[in-house]
C-alpha cells in the first residue's frame, strides 16, 4: 500500500498543565518539608536538653543580658528559635570546659557557618572518636557519665595524646572535617 492517499494521524497534543501541576506538588512537598523541620526544631529547642538565656544565667550565675551578651561575642553557644526569637543553649555547652575560651576556638574558626551545621557537627557522634560525640570530648571529666569517661580515656590512649587541648585539635579537625563533608564549612 502506497502512503500517498493515506491519512496521517495527528500526534497527540500533550498537556501543558502536567508539568504546571508537577511544580505545584514539588514546591508544596519542599513547604511541607521546611514546616515539618521547623516544628522539630522548635520541639527540640523546647526541650529538656536545652535552657532559655534565663536558666542559662542561673546555672552560670550571671544576669541574663550577660547571657546574651557571651553569645552575640560567641562565647557561648547558642541556637535561635525558628524564627529569628529566643535563644536556647545546649546543656553541654554551659559546661566550664566548652564555654568561653573553646566556644571562641569553634566559632572562630567557623564563623560563617550555620548554626545548625555547628551543633549537628559537635553532637553526631564520630567513629574517630570511638563513637563520642565531639562535645563529649570536651566536656569536664566530672559531667561525663562513666561510660562517657572510659570511652574518652580509652580514645586519648589509642591516640597517644594527652587529654586537653591536644585532644581538643582533634575535636576541632573531626568538626571540621564534618562540616566540609556536609559543604558548610
Amino acid at each position: 500500500p502506497s502512503s500517498r492517499g493515506a491519512r496521517k494521524t495527528p500526534a497527540p497534543v500533550e498537556a501543558k498543565v502536567a508539568p504546571v501541576a508537577d511544580e505545584q506538588r514539588i514546591a508544596q512537598g519542599w513547604q511541607e518539608l521546611l514546616e515539618r523541620g521547623l516544628r522539630h526544631k522548635a520541639a527540640l529547642l523546647q526541650s529538656s536538653e536545652f535552657k532559655t538565656t534565663t536558666e542559662a544565667g542561673a546555672l552560670l550565675g550571671i544576669k541574663e543580658p550577660a547571657v546574651r551578651k557571651r553569645i552575640r561575642e560567641g562565647r557561648l553557644f547558642a541556637l535561635r528559635m525558628p524564627g529569628g526569637g529566643e535563644y536556647r543553649i545546649p546543656m553541654w555547652a554551659l559546661d566550664p570546659a566548652i564555654t568561653g575560651r573553646v566556644t571562641e576556638a569553634v566559632l572562630s574558626v567557623l564563623p560563617d557557618v550555620d548554626e545548625w551545621q555547628v551543633y549537628h557537627a559537635l553532637s553526631t557522634p564520630a567513629g574517630v572518636l570511638h563513637g563520642l560525640r565531639p562535645f563529649e570530648c570536651l566536656l569536664t571529666r566530672r559531667h561525663l557519665l562513666s561510660s562517657q569517661r572510659a570511652a574518652r580515656e580509652e580514645l586519648v590512649a589509642h591516640l597517644q595524646i594527652p587529654d586537653g587541648d591536644a585532644l581538643r585539635e582533634v575535636v576541632m579537625q573531626v568538626v571540621r572535617a564534618d562540616l566540609e563533608a556536609s559543604g558548610e564549612a
